[in-house]
């Protein structure tokens, strides 16, 4: 197997929940461990806040509060957790991944300040565009606690005021390459579509 040094790649995955992106972010992540020499990390917000919900303590608490309701976690406990998170595993080599973040325009222009940071160039945007009505078949099927009729639609909600407008924002910029994939298609046909669109084949 050939194994080159790549320029390090910051990808963003956005789509609703139930959309594949988790899947599509251990495929890509695995083929950049296997194809590169760097290291690969990534940032999943939404993970972390459930697991910090399970932890003991007052933040823990309110955080666990949040999740139960529906609702998103304030952006200033975003910011922490992630500025936490660049500080242990990031190098100049690193490729960077994000899962679940950024959920609102704020966050854009706070990956904009850590790009220019940390001095990363190229950013790219995979959107995974998948119907509600198949979002809520998935999200059923996956039969975690916190999948309730009730919080699907409050979470495809927030989807909608808040995420949507990150895709136009992202769409219209020079400075970023936008994936625009159909999610409806075979997870292997969605993983080598955005390895071309990345540019990242051997």
């Amino acid at each position: 197997m050939s194994v080159r040094v790549m320029k390090p790649q910051t990808i963003i995955f956005i789509g609703p929940q139930g959309s594949g992106k988790g899947t599509q972010v251990q495929r890509i992540s695995e083929y950049l461990r296997e194809h590169s020499q760097q290291p690969v990390t990534n940032i999943e917000t939404g993970k972390a806040f459930r697991r910090l919900a399970q932890e003991g303590g007052y933040t823990a608490q309110r955080v666990k509060e949040l999740l139960a309701e529906g609702k998103m976690v304030p952006n200033f406990l975003t910011k922490a957790f992630v500025v936490k998170f660049l500080i242990r595993n990031l190098t100049p080599q690193t490729h960077l991944t994000m899962d679940g973040f950024p959920r609102n325009l704020v966050q854009v222009k706070f990956i904009d300040d850590l790009m220019e940071f940390y001095k990363r160039e190229g950013l790219s945007v995979v959107y995974l565009d998948v119907p509600e009505e198949v979002v809520r078949v998935r999200m059923a099927g996956r039969k975690r606690s916190d999948d309730t009729p009730q919080l699907i639609d409050e979470r495809l909600r927030l989807y909608r005021q808040n995420t949507l407008p990150i895709i136009e924002a992202y769409k219209m910029r020079d400075d970023v390459n936008f994936i625009h994939i159909d999610g409806t298609h075979s997870i292997e046909e969605i993983t080598r579509y955005i390895i071309r669109s990345l540019g990242i084949t051997q």
